[in-house]
């Protein structure tokens, strides 16, 4: 469940409020037409807040007609959204990637070794298996 939701997250989703007086009609029809419902919450007898996947919410319009609902929508949220956003800001977008791109490349380096509590093991010992391992002596703290 966590995992459909984190999706709908990066696919965009948007949070919306139906007003009627079939809104148990409503959620049962929704959900035989197999459209995902979450975060459903009744507040009175005739109005409830619902989160809606963006490709669902068209076919949710229908839903609202069939129930003599009306549907208003509170939010939206997901990644299209904060990109529509941010359509105008090309540069911003570029670098963030090159920024992110560069985070990746550097996690993938060992920067510092530091070796502590090793009596029994010779200096130099160490130094050599770190060599064998590709590793480099650059200023060992052993």
């Amino acid at each position: 469940m966590i995992f459909k939701i984190l999706v709908r997250y990066i696919l965009g989703y948007v949070n919306i409020s139906v007003e009627g007086y079939y809104i148990e009609r409503f959620i049962n029809v929704a959900i035989s037409k197999s459209i995902f419902l979450w975060n459903t919450k009744i507040r009175k007898s005739t109005y409830a807040e619902v989160n809606v996947g963006i490709k669902d919410f068209k076919r949710i319009k229908e839903v609202a007609r069939k129930t003599q609902c009306r549907i208003n929508i509170n939010s939206k949220c997901g990644i299209p959204f904060i990109m529509n956003r941010y359509r105008k800001r090309k540069i911003f977008g570029i670098f963030l990637a090159l920024i992110i791109c560069l985070i990746f490349m550097q996690s993938r380096f060992v920067w510092n070794i530091q070796i502590e509590g090793i009596e029994r093991i010779k200096e130099e010992e160490i130094i050599e298996e770190l060599s064998l391992s590709r590793i480099k002596n650059r200023n060992a703290k052993i």
